[in-house]
């Protein structure tokens, strides 16, 4: 089997392929994936998560898993900042 940094790249595919369960009904995003759905850059979600402004939770040296609900409620602030004009 192929491997990534030591690991299968198996398991790397099922991680980055899929949203993850952290034991609650919350789905979890990679940044790829945050990404995408917040129509925004990956480096971008890496900034927001680093200054805090995205929960997220770290899975070894470079993956990060974003709650859904942490999406939905920075998008929701990002929409609040622009029709306020802040």
């Amino acid at each position: 089997m192929a491997k990534a940094r030591g690991r299968p790249l198996a398991s790397l595919y099922f991680v980055e392929g899929a949203a993850m369960a952290n034991g609650t009904d919350t789905r979890e995003l990679t940044v790829a994936e945050a990404a995408r759905w917040l129509g925004i850059s990956a480096d971008w979600v890496r900034k927001l998560c680093d200054r805090g402004d995205l929960p997220h939770r770290r899975i070894g040296p470079g993956w990060r898993l974003i709650p859904e609900t942490a999406l939905k409620e920075y998008a929701q602030r990002r929409e609040k900042r622009r029709h306020d004009g802040v």
